[in-house]
């Protein structure tokens, strides 16, 4: 025994044998080697690498054909880069087995493998087995986040929640309703510890970050005196914005009916205060406000307005001839008052401070309130002419008193204000609040809910304009609810992500959406009011009925039809077979179906049988075969057997075949009639019969009439 490649191969089973012996030879070859077949003298004899064989009465030289086999390269990766961390990646023989394995990344999703591009497996860890050539395994991943979302009351005596949350994707809107218990009132809704919403029934959108809701109650007894009454009440302390202060008693605590609370407020550098509330009424204009304690609980909001810094730039016209007290590119915050002074040089006439066009002020020193926007001041001055006559005292000038309307937006990402600038007391001006595209105003800081506002100038102001996102109105419906029904109509905020769902009735099925998609359950992005409605029809079923064979039998019936129609199927028997029954077991050939589903329907027949009768005139002579029950139009094929000293005539029906075949369409009786050998047969000897058949059979006249056989005397044989 050899191998093509001796150092790839280990060989067994070389010796010396009897002749007949059953013989075993293997081969085992190395890693990056194959086997491929046996061979002797040349003859290839098997492909398996153990091989048994029959010894030869002579020697035998054995030969084992291996191939080298070359490494190809596996590459292993993901869909998306960082979804996970994946194993496997090298390069390898073909054939050889290397585990493969996808440990997914947080927020991702395995889906499934593909193999160079096709879809392989949706094993996450699985064996995969090379070939002869570079493969690339791709682990297909989506990108799936989900966080936890908990929703709670404060307190399972004061209220419930319509839901305790769980987890959910980024982006998915929950509808969480709160609901007060008797002698409770709803107060508002905390995210994290900081105040969400005033408003019970909230539709949440969730967020990169898990969060907790927390619904707060109000005690409101409906007898406030009843001395059984707790004789505490919980205090709320909020800022709006959330961030624009803290406060030196902690919100959410606990006080006895009649404490009296001092609260004061440390505003952050850049807000100024607007005033503290309670139920929308302002009750104080100062950091500090005086609480009485009743038997309510309370909420008292200090409300504030963030203070932004814009560049103010000062100008001199001509260039160089006046100059300023401070730099001429500086940033000041809005609503903060500034001394601006002016010095011209020599030769020249101050004109005044403007703004664009508009004439501020004559004086070379001012007070400047900054608005809610970038400024750029321009000094002008004009050049004395000695030479004219020049009067030093400049005609006076109507001193016009002008004041600075400051308006912005609370979040300058929602919207904007136009109409703020310096104006003339007993202007009348307007303000603007646009918002931009999916936010909506909600009131200016003085509440009012008109965003186009109408003032009289008479004194400095500062107004901001507040703006919250966008909800559209998303109205699903059907277009015959009595084939179908819908669900998601809603109110949702803008850009969220809405799924909507076709419900089709019983014997219906959903055709599409009006804008045409036709995904059952849909998923749509809020961007603006929306109507959408579901189409459904009537569904169609196919009823499908056959023969089990054309030559049996037919059936009619099959067709379309509707969900409820009453459909009629018959099965018909051709000749010679019988019907036997449906696929379903139903026995009758004629029946009526209620469609209301896919109906797929087998007529079976069954052939008739007929008996074949078949007997020996004279059993003594000879006998038959071929008797027995039959399936109609069975092809038979039947034989009469004489004794010796015999042989057969003739069938009853006169034929003469012998073995006779014939296809069986009815209940048949033949009897084969035998003659005793007779003399060859001689020509026109005379005989006593007439009308029949001569004949010479071994020497002897026979005379065959009317399917009787007589000798040459007239006497019936």
């Amino acid at each position: 025994m050899e191998a093509t490649i001796p150092e790839a191969a280990t060989l067994t089973g070389a010796g010396l044998y009897d002749a007949n012996k059953s013989i075993t030879v293997t081969c085992a070859t190395e890693e990056g080697y194959r086997f491929d077949y046996w061979s002797a003298a040349g003859e290839r004899l098997s492909t398996s690498s153990s091989y048994t064989f029959q010894m030869p009465a002579s020697n035998l030289h054995l030969t084992a054909h291996i191939t080298a086999l070359s490494k190809h390269t596996l590459t292993v990766n993901t869909s998306v880069d960082s979804a996970a961390v994946v194993t496997g990646q090298g390069e390898y023989f073909p054939g050889q087995a290397v585990q493969i394995t996808c440990t997914m990344h947080k927020d991702y999703t395995f889906q499934h493998w593909t193999l160079d591009g096709q879809y392989y497996s949706n094993k996450r860890n699985h064996t995969f087995t090379t070939t002869d050539k570079d493969q690339v395994l791709t682990a297909v991943c989506t990108y799936t986040p989900v966080r936890q979302v908990i929703v709670r009351s404060n307190s399972t005596k004061t209220g419930t929640v319509s839901t305790s949350g769980g987890t959910y994707s980024v982006g998915h809107t929950l509808t969480i309703r709160a609901t007060p218990k008797t002698e409770y009132i709803f107060s508002h809704w905390e995210r994290n510890g900081q105040y969400y919403s005033d408003q019970a029934n909230i539709n949440y959108t969730v967020t990169e970050e898990d969060a907790e809701l927390v619904a707060f109650f109000l005690f409101s007894p409906a007898q406030p005196d009843d001395p059984a009454t707790e004789l505490t009440s919980t205090i709320y302390i909020v800022a709006e914005p959330q961030n624009a202060a803290t406060f030196n008693i902690q919100s959410g605590k606990k006080h006895p009916e009649g404490d009296t609370l001092y609260i004061s407020a440390q505003l952050r550098s850049n807000y100024v205060l607007d005033g503290w509330y309670i139920n929308d009424q302002c009750v104080s204009n100062t950091l500090e406000v005086v609480h009485i304690v009743g038997r309510k609980d309370a909420t008292i909001t200090l409300r504030a307005t963030e203070i932004r810094s814009y560049p103010l730039t000062l100008v001199s016209l001509p260039s160089g001839v006046v100059s300023f007290n401070r730099s001429s590119q500086t940033n000041v915050k809005a609503s903060e008052t500034i001394q601006l002074n002016a010095t011209v040089k020599n030769q020249y006439m101050f004109d005044g401070w403007y703004e664009a066009d508009s004439l501020i002020s004559t004086s070379l020193t001012i007070q400047y309130q900054m608005p809610n926007r970038a400024v750029t001041l321009t000094a002008k001055a004009s050049a004395i002419n000695n030479g004219g006559g020049f009067d030093p005292l400049p005609p006076a000038e109507p001193e016009l008193e002008k004041v600075y309307i400051n308006a912005y937006p609370d979040n300058a990402t929602m919207g904007k204000v136009t109409g703020a600038a310096m104006h003339v007391v007993g202007d009348t001006i307007t303000l603007e609040a646009i918002p931009y595209t999916g936010y909506q105003f909600v009131r200016w800081s003085d509440y009012d809910t008109n965003p186009i506002k109408t003032i009289i100038v008479s004194e400095d102001i500062t107004l901001v304009a507040y703006f919250k996102q966008a909800t559209y109105q998303l109205q699903v419906s059907s277009s015959d609810e009595t084939k179908g029904t819908v669900t998601g109509s809603g109110n949702y905020p803008y850009l969220s992500y809405q799924t909507i769902k076709a419900i089709p009735n019983t014997g219906y099925e959903f055709v599409r959406w009006s804008n045409g998609s036709t995904d059952q359950v849909y998923t749509l992005q809020i961007k603006s009011d929306s109507t959408l409605i579901a189409e459904f029809q009537e569904q169609e079923y196919h009823l499908n009925v056959s023969s089990s064979n054309a030559q049996a039998g037919y059936v009619t019936g099959a067709g379309t039809y509707h969900y409820g129609e009453t459909a009629i199927i018959t099965a018909t028997p051709n000749t010679g077979y019988n019907f036997l029954q449906w696929s379903d077991g139903d026995t009758h050939t004629s029946r009526q179906i209620v469609v209301t589903n896919n109906i797929t329907l087998v007529a079976f027949f069954t052939a008739q049988q007929f008996d074949l009768i078949l007997t020996s005139e004279d059993p003594a002579m000879g006998y038959v075969i071929g008797e027995g029950k039959y399936d109609y139009a069975t092809e038979l094929t039947i034989q009469a057997i004489p004794y010796k000293g015999y042989q057969f005539l003739q069938w009853s029906n006169g034929i003469t075949d012998n073995p006779y075949t014939f296809v069986l369409t009815e209940h048949t009786t033949l009897v084969a009639s035998f003659i005793k050998d007779i003399p060859t047969a001689i020509s026109n000897t005379p005989s006593p019969i007439t009308n029949c058949q001569k004949i010479i059979y071994n020497g002897q006249l026979l005379i065959i009439r009317d399917g009787k056989t007589y000798n040459a005397m007239g006497q019936e044989l």
